[in-house]
């Protein structure tokens, strides 16, 4: 299983993204985090301004990336897009398309 590739996550009315990736330890970290109805400047957490970044964008340094613990403490107010990141890191983590099947006869 592939589990160091970034990873999308929307929330069900769209107006909000993330980007974040899972650890070998299967720990989400969230790069970014994007609320389309928020007209704020960007800027890197905490306080680095990002004129070249998309409205309402928090950016996170690579050395200091939040878990999705971390994140849902940091910005409490996005819980439903902390909500959907947790349910597709269980569909990552507890993916068993790439589990060996039985056999017809059920040998292990």
């Amino acid at each position: 299983m592939i589990r160091e590739r970034l990873r999308n996550s929307e929330t069900p009315d769209g107006r909000k993204t993330a980007v974040w990736r899972l650890d070998s330890g299967s720990v989400a970290y969230v790069l970014r985090l994007r609320c389309g109805d928020d007209p704020r400047p960007a800027y890197r957490w905490p306080d680095i301004a990002c004129p070249e970044e998309e409205p309402g964008t928090v950016l996170f340094y690579e050395s200091e990336l939040p878990d999705l613990s971390k994140a849902r403490e940091l910005f409490p107010q996005h819980a439903d897009l902390w909500d959907k990141i947790r349910s597709d890191r269980r569909a990552v983590v507890f993916d068993t398309c790439e589990l060996p099947s039985l056999g017809s006869g059920g040998d292990l």
